[in-house]
């Protein structure tokens, strides 16, 4: 089942910005700017007043990008478009299943990723070092570098 996230409330990622979206014919296009960086690029325009200025510019928030991790679900997040919500154009989130290529290339990226981390530690246990995180264990890698230790047999 999706996960319908456009009615979340929010604010730019980078925190509670004066944002706002240029709308034409009923339509948002582009994406949301400052005030700020808006009244420079467009000195006549009106923010507090949208139905006076051209062009016209409505306010505007950004949902950020779920957190949540949802490969292993066989799902992916894909950003509905900016729609109305009385007051402020918001984008939005929606959950929905893998196709069968997405499907695919997860587990084909999945199954490398394995290969490759099975690989770093046999390199690793070769030399004695049993903490993959460590200093010296980034050492060791970088000393022979990546394409020696990828043609390990694991």
């Amino acid at each position: 089942m999706d996960q319908d996230l456009s009615n979340t409330s929010g604010t730019h990622t980078g925190g509670p910005y004066d944002l706002f979206i240029r709308v034409e014919q009923g339509t948002p296009v582009f994406y949301p700017s400052t005030r700020e960086n808006i009244t420079l690029a467009f000195p006549d325009a009106n923010l507090d007043d949208p139905d006076n200025s051209v062009p016209r510019f409505e306010k505007a928030k950004i949902i950020p990008y779920p957190d949540e991790w949802i490969d292993q679900e066989y799902k992916v997040w894909e950003e509905i478009p900016y729609q109305f919500d009385g007051e402020y154009w918001k984008n939005g989130w929606t959950k929905r299943d893998m196709t069968p290529k997405e499907k695919l290339e997860t587990d084909i990226n999945l199954a490398v990723g394995n290969k490759k981390t099975a690989q770093i530690k046999k390199f690793l246990e070769t030399r004695g070092i049993t903490d993959i995180d460590s200093q010296e264990a980034f050492d060791a890698l970088n000393e022979v570098g990546p394409e020696y230790v990828f043609s390990l047999d694991v």
